[in-house]
């Protein structure tokens, strides 16, 4: 069975449902102006009908396990603080790609490193995986310092690997292995 609640010490990590759809966007509007550079999906456009579409999305994503998208809530306070998961499958080599967001309010403060460590841990138990990677523009120093703390390894910086915002930027790979695997 695989889990849909995922908890740390400071956070818990929740399959997010429609009924988060309200409290997904307001975290995602209030954070445009911190999400936007490194997040495709964060337009200046962005609108509610975004959010239930992408929630509608990962409905049927997690059922042919192609994508497991959580939600991170504070445990004290409950409220929703970004958002992390696994994505880019490649089910014949056991590999996928770890992804984090936090909101603007919680910039720095952590939960993106407890979120990351949490969701790749779900996948060396939960999925079987032996290997993920976490891929972030060589300029956004946040995401980068985040797959550091959660003990990824670098591997190599990727000419013109991630287009963002109508910009290419080199993308720095890192890579944790399953030591079970």
């Amino acid at each position: 069975m695989i889990r849909e609640v995922l908890t740390g010490d400071r956070i818990s990590l929740r399959r997010l449902t429609r009924k988060d759809s309200l409290i997904l966007f307001r975290a995602i509007r209030d954070s445009i102006p911190s999400l936007h550079p490194w997040m495709p999906w964060a337009t200046l456009s962005y609108q509610e009908s975004d959010t239930l579409a992408y929630l509608a999305w990962t409905e049927k994503a997690w059922e042919d396990k192609s994508d497991f998208s959580f939600g991170i809530f504070d445990n004290e306070i409950g409220n929703l603080t970004g958002g992390c998961g696994l994505n880019q499958f490649d089910w014949l080599n056991l590999k996928a790609n770890a992804g984090y967001w936090v909101t603007s309010a919680r910039t720095g403060s952590g939960i993106a490193t407890e979120a990351a460590r949490l969701v790749v841990q779900f996948g060396f138990s939960d999925l079987g995986l032996h290997r993920i990677e976490i891929l972030a523009s060589s300029e956004n120093l946040a995401s980068l310092s985040v797959a550091r703390k959660t003990g990824a390894a670098y591997e190599a910086r990727l000419k013109d690997r991630v287009l963002l915002n109508g910009k290419w930027h080199d993308g720095d790979l890192f890579s944790l292995i399953n030591p079970e695997t």
